[in-house]
């Protein structure tokens, strides 16, 4: 993308800074991106942006609406399998769908083939919370119907959603019939019916089931809802939806309801006119649970419905904007200069909460609930790059986010065992429920470092928030449990003068399969021992009782803390004397190269056209995590130490990967090489919006959205925590421009704005922060002000504080 006077050339979507818009004239087809791009969600339901009154349920692009957490067991089939691989997958499966529209005029159903549309509209309002669609259609009578549709998740009523349907006669009046549908839950759809290109083979996308995963359960006697009630046939989910509406307007002739196996239908027929338009209020409510007895699904779904219609569909809209106006005031992101680039970064930060689980039993998949890609898995990515946003921005997601792997620490205690580990806990590479989803383990089981990711995650959180009880009821035990694998597949070897190496492993970059020291992998692994043995410290000094109950309960003893320490010593990072360059594994450097320039843009990614082995003997980089544990762990790497890595990875990394880009983006401003970092910066934020991947149609890219955020706040802005402290180290972007954000830490509300002429640092709650500004103590009281210089000045470190700062 270039950037002109402030804007980025040749966008997709237009709108402002808080609206994301797609404008079509006459019969233009939409985007393939659009269905995700325009997902609406609350964290629990998520429902696809397709608006088309002319269809009909089996006429649909794709499945709408999904839900975070139910899932079906699928099985894995393999023709020679090996002991202790995953058998089955969890698959993330559409759910019945409420958003369909039909309408009718005198008779005539709306459609291109008795008129023509002059215009549609889709509009993500990211203030408001709401997605509306608009569109004008005029018939071959000349009758002009404008259709005008708000649709929203309920943040504050998670089981909720709402869709307004307005229908205007623009200059005649008459008979007009809306008709609205529950659907039964659809299979998955063709690639090739959802308008995307089906290519090469792509395992990034979930398999297509070709028989329902849904069991259909009896309605209630005498129950007047349009609803449906249905179970999973091997993961016994039992999911109830209902669907309600309630006509305003006074011109309703009369309403007529259908029920059968595949959909439920209310047709309302109403004589309306330019002066007395239609107005619909469509409530859609679901409710799952698993295993047991259906009624608190069915019981939550009705108290929700009985809520809607006591609150009234304005009521509800003004409680979402109410929402988002609170989490804005406190996550607030500002770039002056660079509109489209803002209205990017705001896109994903509220996409990232559309898709957060709060529950405590979900977390953030791969594409949230926005489509069908990774089957709705859980990757590590959740951890190292969703979470960090919610971490500083709605800590209490961050938690919840934490909390659903304590839930799963039991499946990973199996996953250990199962590849033959004598104790501890191995978390799955992906998962839903918490078993081990991968069918192929040299990219995926293989990536041990997911135990330090998520105790990096704890320690990020604890560390942020001051949240040592969440530390002392659940992070402690997983954080000891994961460390003791690391014992458990490495060894000290004689060969290296005693140093403890771990082989036969893969880390981030899965162009890397089963390699020996990944320099992320074994970075992350010594942190992740120190905080083990750090935590076991804070136990024993602080929660005796806790810790007593830990160290019995887990069997520990002084010889196995002591190994840990030990092994954390000794870590081998693997490191050429010659280039002064750390490698990425042992032998990395042994491989053929395989330049990232000289690659036809034409084979990327290299995964769908190149056999793993061919990818596997060469010198390339899916992402180069070497760079990633640079920016994760920068005490432990000289700024030299980066710069030289840098420059080098960026030269074999080809970037298959959505969270590449952000990493590099993110460690090239902390090297000052600003016009790198921007570009970086600008491809992780317009990833989905400009389709970068050409996937979006299965499904927006969460983690990268994270990315953008990180790039911001930790790149440019050059925040991070270490040792429970918060340290800035902010830079100044003549492309970027002004930018700020906003920052919780441990109670506290800190906005940051860096201009070029310094960074000004407000307090807006709690009584006083203490943070590290380069080299330079900040002890900043409620309501205050301090600027000091911006690094990359020459100027002289200023202070303006306020009276009391």
């Amino acid at each position: 993308m270039r950037f002109l006077a402030g804007q980025l050339d040749g966008l997709v979507y237009g709108g402002d800074a808080w609206t994301v818009c797609e404008r079509r004239a006459g019969s233009t087809a939409p985007s393939n991106s659009g269905d995700s791009v325009f997902c609406i969600g609350n964290g629990f339901i998520g429902i696809r942006g397709f608006f088309d009154e002319t269809s009909q349920g089996s006429d649909r692009r794709s499945p709408i609406v999904h839900l975070n957490g139910v899932y079906e067991k699928t099985p894995i089939h393999y023709h020679e399998a090996g002991h202790g691989f995953a058998s089955s997958s969890d698959t993330r499966i559409p759910v019945a769908d409420g958003t369909q529209l039909q309408i009718f005029v005198g008779g005539e159903k709306v459609s291109e083939s008795t008129g023509s549309y002059l215009e549609r509209v889709r509009e993500l309002d990211l203030q408001a919370g709401v997605l509306r669609y608009t569109a004008t259609w005029r018939s071959h009578a000349d009758q002009t119907l404008r259709i005008h549709i708000e649709r929203a998740a309920l943040f504050e009523r998670r089981e909720l959603a709402i869709q307004k349907i307005i229908l205007t006669p623009e200059d005649f009046s008459g008979e007009i019939t809306a008709r609205v549908t529950l659907n039964s839950p659809s299979i998955y759809y063709d690639v090739e019916e959802n308008g995307l290109s089906k290519g090469p083979y792509d395992p990034r996308i979930g398999p297509i089931l070709k028989t329902t995963p849904w069991q259909a359960m009896p309605r209630e006697r005498g129950d007047p809802l349009l609803s449906f009630a249905h179970r999973t046939k091997n993961s016994r989910f039992f999911v109830f939806s209902a669907l309600e509406t309630t006509a305003a307007s006074p011109s309703l002739i009369n309403t007529r309801d259908e029920r059968s196996e595949k959909a439920c239908v209310r047709t309302m027929t109403f004589h309306a006119s330019q002066a007395n338009p239609i107005e619909i209020d469509c409530c859609l409510a679901y409710g799952a649970q698993q295993g047991g007895e259906t009624s608190q699904g069915r019981a939550s779904v009705k108290n929700a419905l009985a809520h809607a219609s006591a609150s009234g569909a304005a009521a509800l809209l003004s409680g979402q904007a109410r929402y988002l106006e609170a989490f804005w005031a406190n996550a607030g992101v500002a770039m002056p200069t660079a509109p489209d680039l803002l209205r990017a970064l705001r896109f994903g930060m509220f996409q990232l909460l559309q898709a957060a689980g709060s529950d405590g039993r979900t977390s953030v998949s791969a594409k949230g609930q926005t489509g069908e890609g990774y089957e709705g898995h859980i990757f590590w990515d959740a951890e190292i790059f969703a979470l960090p946003f919610f971490v500083f921005n709605k800590p209490e997601i961050a938690r919840s986010m934490l909390a659903y792997r304590y839930s799963g620490l039991a499946a990973a205690r199996r996953n250990a065992q199962v590849l033959g580990h004598a104790r501890g806990a191995l978390y799955p590479w992906r998962t839903i429920a918490g078993e081990e989803c991968s069918s192929y383990f040299p990219a995926g089981s293989a990536q041990y470092h997911i135990n330090a990711d998520i105790a990096y995650a704890i320690r990020q959180y604890v560390e942020a928030t001051g949240d040592q009880a969440f530390l002392v009821s659940h992070g402690a035990e997983m954080i000891v449990e994961t460390a003791r694998i690391w014992l458990e597949i490495g060894y000290f070897d004689p060969g290296r003068k005693g140093a403890f190496s771990i082989n036969e492993v893969t880390g981030p970059d899965e162009y890397s399969a089963l390699v020996n020291n990944n320099l992320y992998t074994n970075v992350m692994a010594k942190s992740h021992l120190e905080y083990a043995v750090e935590v076991l410290e804070l136990l024993r000094n602080a929660y005796r009782e806790d810790f007593e109950r830990l160290w019995t309960g887990l069997q520990l003893s002084n010889d196995e803390v002591a190994q840990w320490r030990r092994a954390a010593q000794k870590m081998l990072k693997p490191y050429d004397e010659e280039r002064k360059l750390y490698l990425q594994d042992d032998a990395f450097l042994h491989r053929k190269p395989w330049p990232a320039a000289e690659i036809p843009k034409d084979k990327l990614p290299l995964l769908m056209h190149f056999h793993p082995l061919a990818i596997y003997r060469r010198q390339v980089c899916k992402q180069a995590d070497a760079v990633l544990a640079m920016h994760l762990l920068k005490e432990q790497f000289s700024k030299q130490d980066v710069n030289r890595a840098l420059d080098f990875y960026e030269k074999v990394t080809v970037h298959d990967s959505t969270l590449s880009p952000c990493v590099f983006g993110a460690v090239a401003a902390r090297c000052g090489d600003l016009r790198k970092a921007y570009d970086y910066f600008v491809q992780t934020a317009l990833i989905d919006l400009e389709d970068v991947c050409r996937n979006t149609g299965y499904g927006l890219h969460m983690a990268a959205m994270g990315g953008a955020w990180i790039c911001l706040a930790m790149g440019f802005g050059g925040m991070r925590v270490t040792g429970g402290k918060l340290t800035f180290e902010p830079k100044y972007s003549d492309e970027i421009g002004e930018y700020g954000f906003k920052t919780q830490f441990k109670g506290r509300l800190l906005h940051i704005t860096v201009r070029k002429s310094g960074v000004e640092y407000s307090l807006l709650k709690g009584e006083t922060i203490n943070f590290q500004h380069g080299d330079v103590e900040v002890n900043l009281l409620a309501d205050a002000t301090t600027v000091l210089a911006v690094a990359g000045l020459d100027d002289a470190i200023q202070s303006k504080k306020s009276a009391n700062a």
